[in-house]
């Protein structure tokens, strides 16, 4: 700091900022003056009154006098200049001092004091200091990087309590501090640490000390920390604008949140799970616009499991619930059962009896891996929560069960019959066995008559209806039948009525519509229109990509063998 006029020392609480100035004057033993600032002190004369008599205390034989207090400083001012010993005028605690007047006597410091009187100013928010001077080459900034401990001052703090330092150990802990003193103090104050998970768990007893924190949180920069909060990291788009500003301002204020590099928000762990907390206790207008805000980024990056244990994360199961309903197909056929079932277990009693038929498609996930009825016994034995194994044990699954195996005999008429017995709890099962049935590939040996008569009877025991998934499945697979029996005709008409049945002048076509897509984009291929059969299948493509892991496999492969026999090698290459 010799080099520079001014240094800033700008870090959040915890960090030791007076500790170390005191410790670097006391090295040198520098002359120096003090300022503690207070809100008091955020007043013009006060804080005059106060500067004068620091500079005072630089001088042998001056004393303060009756004269106005900016009368004096230029006085003193120019007393300093005559003497050449280097000495600091130091004001902690700055983040009080906001009056605009306050931030012309700096300026007035830093352009008039002599060069071996260096100012130092400490504090959570240095803003008070001209800006218009942060550009030159006069000003040291230290921030919290510079403040934090490192890998071996922790090991020489640790060795105090035990001689055992595990560097998996240290590196959590000073990940999860953000390396404060004050934070590894207390935690290394409650003993000896010795494995990552101890760190975990002692590291939950430190929340008490944010609380001074979050009361210096300033209102209109609540909705961005509770949207960092809620997300963890994110990187600033254009869509960010009112959250910037609020961000920026926690900057400002030292209040642990920040911008790294490539616009990377990120948030104090600590002090994420202590706002977490704070939201959890009660739901005000701000909360409930971060948590809008943070879900549509999610949603919008279909990042569909993050935004779901987000919201199991603050403990909002009516949220949790929609969105399981809403998404749960689409994570199914991404192969997220495991963690649909997951998110289960850690619903409270009401929820998890609607969800309890889920387990059904885990079984039937097993049954077409080959399990017998023993390995459902098994696993439904192996159900966590009591509430939703007993309900799962009075659920009949001999005719569900029976049903699938229906299903794989290509008896569609009595595999439906069966299926339809399904309790009204587990009614929204159809949609996703409609999934399951469209993924159904026909062998070389099949009866292809037979299989068409099974659909077609299913087909009017259902009765079309307008959105609905196991309707429209079913015309596409009428419709694949009637293409290999050579009923084009009968194909194309099965095909436009499942794309009028899935279409809304909303939302557009519905994404089961992605199959009735993709096999009229083959017929008009078969049938030599190949700038439609291109459009079909792109369409097909287009709906199923993100949203079914069958559907977008079932196009690139129609897509493949189009460009295959178009001669379009390279885009053939590419999809494959």
């Amino acid at each position: 700091s010799l080099r520079y006029r001014t240094t800033l020392i700008h870090a959040p609480h915890g960090y030791g900022k007076s500790t170390a100035v005191g410790q670097f004057l006391t090295t040198h033993q520098f002359s120096h003056a003090y300022m503690q600032c207070t809100t008091e002190d955020n007043h013009a004369k006060t804080f005059a009154s106060g500067l004068n008599r620091m500079l005072i205390s630089l001088l042998q034989h001056v004393v303060e006098s009756d004269e106005p207090a900016d009368v004096q400083i230029s006085h003193v001012v120019s007393l300093l200049e005559k003497g050449n010993e280097t000495c600091y005028l130091v004001f902690d605690d700055v983040e009080f001092l906001h009056h605009k007047h306050i931030t012309a006597w700096f300026a007035f410091l830093a352009e008039y004091l002599p060069d071996s009187v260096h100012l130092l100013l400490l504090g959570t928010n240095v803003s008070v200091y001209p800006k218009a001077s942060m550009y030159r080459d006069a000003v040291l900034r230290i921030t919290r990087e510079t403040l934090a401990i490192t890998q071996e001052e922790g090991r020489l703090m640790a060795e105090r309590f035990t001689s055992v330092t595990d560097d998996a150990v240290l590196t959590l802990l000073l990940e999860r501090t953000w390396g404060s003193p004050l934070l590894v103090n207390a935690f290394f104050a409650q003993g000896a640490i010795l494995d990552c998970e101890q760190v975990k768990s002692r590291l939950q007893t430190l929340g008490e000390y944010f609380t001074p924190i979050w009361e210096e949180v300033p209102r209109k920069a609540e909705a961005a920390l509770f949207y960092t909060a809620l997300l963890g990291t994110f990187v600033l788009g254009k869509d960010h604008e009112k959250v910037e500003a609020g961000v920026r301002l926690l900057m400002e204020k030292s209040l642990f949140v920040e911008i790294a590099a490539g616009s990377l928000v990120v948030i104090h762990p600590l002090f994420r799970s202590y706002v977490l907390d704070r939201l959890k206790e009660g739901k005000i207008m701000r909360t409930g616009i971060a948590v809008s805000q943070a879900i549509s980024y999610l949603l919008a990056a279909k990042l569909y499991r993050e935004v779901i244990m987000m919201t199991l994360e603050i403990e909002d199961y009516a949220l949790t619930t929609d969105l399981l309903d809403e998404y749960c197909a689409t994570l199914l056929s991404d192969g997220y059962l495991d963690f649909i079932m997951g998110v289960i277990d850690q619903l409270p009693q009401q929820s998890i009896e609607r969800y309890a038929s889920l387990l059904l498609l885990e079984i039937i996930s097993g049954i077409r891996k080959g399990w017998t009825a023993q390995h459902v016994s098994d696993r439904i034995a192996r159900v966590k929560s009591s509430r939703m194994r007993k309900k799962m044990q009075e659920v009949d699954l001999l005719p569900i069960l029976d049903g699938i195996d229906l299903l794989f005999q290509r008896d569609f008429y009595r595999a439906e019959k069966l299926l339809n017995k399904l309790p009204d709890e587990l009614s929204y099962l159809r949609p996703l066995l409609s999934i399951f049935l469209a993924s159904l590939t026909f062998g070389p040996e099949e009866n292809l008559e037979k299989v068409y008569h099974h659909l077609q009877e299913t087909l009017r025991t259902i009765g079309v209806k307008q959105n609905d998934t196991l309707s429209i499945v079913l015309l596409g697979q009428i419709g694949s039948i009637q293409m290999d029996l050579m009923l084009f005709e009968e194909a194309r008409q099965s095909f436009d009525e499942a794309l009028r049945l899935g279409y809304d002048e909303k939302s557009g076509y519905d994404i089961s519509c992605s199959h009735a897509w993709i096999c009229k984009g083959m017929l008009y291929f078969y049938l030599g229109k190949k700038e439609e059969a291109e459009k079909h299948l792109l369409q097909g493509y287009a709906l199923g990509k993100g949203s079914s892991f069958y559907f977008a496999f079932h196009a690139q492969l129609a897509l493949a063998e189009f460009y295959i026999v178009t001669d379009r090698h390279e885009e053939a290459v590419r999809l494959l």
